[in-house]
């Protein structure tokens, strides 16, 4: 089931070619806590084809009284996309 979560996306051209891109998503709810966010260098030669790399973490925090998760995923990625 989608939850809806507070987020903010920013993008910012540094050449015809080259931009940077920002996300985050948050939400929190009676002492539980999710955060999702990403930032990524895209290198476009063409207009609609390029390859991006960046940096992503995604935090899970929920703590119940007989449940407890902890879950914290960072790192590196890259790809290749086509726009269409």
């Amino acid at each position: 089931m989608p939850i809806p979560t507070l987020g903010a996306r920013m993008r910012v051209g540094l050449s015809d070619y080259l931009g940077v891109v920002a996300r985050v998503g948050y939400m929190e709810y009676d002492g539980n806590s999710f955060m999702d966010a990403e930032a990524q260098l895209e290198f476009s030669p063409l207009p609609l084809v390029g390859v991006y790399a960046g940096y992503r973490t995604f935090v899970l925090e929920v703590d119940e009284t007989d449940l407890a998760i902890d879950v914290d995923f960072s790192g590196p990625f890259a790809g290749a996309f086509v726009r269409f």
